[in-house]
């Protein structure tokens, strides 16, 4: 058993990914008294191999990693909230998509057209994400599932909503083996 983070923070892992030496570990970590994007690499007898925060104005975590074929990770979550803590979906935020090497270290960041991502995963050419939106529908505002796909460098290529009247989120989603999604 491992215990990271400071008490009283609002820092917490929201996902695991298995690597071939440890597990990576998505979340947020407090870093001078704002809730920062952070990931934890640990070997596998749980040691801290590496820990990283990656600052952005406001308050903001990781939701959702993948390890992409280099060995790096791409991870997406929201930056600047003013709201701490673990927030289920990031209403007042900008959505963000990172990129690092194998130590953790920033290769690219940029924000994605929705205010929280929620899942990130490879894929040819680039990278898919899984976003939840407010859309305006007859002078309402709801939520709705959004496909965000990019290039390698995080542009965006493609971005499509999914949803009827009412709220519709995503928390997961998957690419299929047949080169949908899910």
């Amino acid at each position: 058993q491992r215990v990271v983070g400071q008490s009283g923070a609002h820092d917490h892992g929201t996902y695991v990914v298995e690597v071939s030496d440890g597990f990576v570990v998505a979340g947020s970590i407090t870093s001078e008294g704002v809730q920062q994007r952070g990931l934890v690499k640990f070997k596998l007898d749980g040691a801290i191999d590496w820990m990283k925060t990656y600052p952005a104005p406001g308050h903001g975590s990781l939701r959702g990693i993948d390890i992409t074929e280099d060995g790096g990770v791409v991870g997406t979550g929201y930056v600047g909230s003013h709201e701490s803590g673990y927030l289920f979906i990031c209403d007042d935020g900008d959505g963000s998509l990172l990129r690092t090497d194998a130590d953790g270290n920033l290769q690219w960041e940029t924000t994605l057209p929705a205010p929280h991502g929620m899942r990130v995963q490879q894929v040819a050419g680039g990278f898919a994400i899984g976003a939840n939106v407010w859309v305006e529908n007859g002078g309402s505002e709801h939520q709705q599932v959004c496909l965000i796909l990019t290039d390698d460098t995080g542009g965006v290529q493609h971005q499509q909503t999914y949803g009827g009247a009412d709220n519709d989120q995503v928390f997961d989603s998957a690419v299929t083996s047949d080169g949908g999604y899910i």
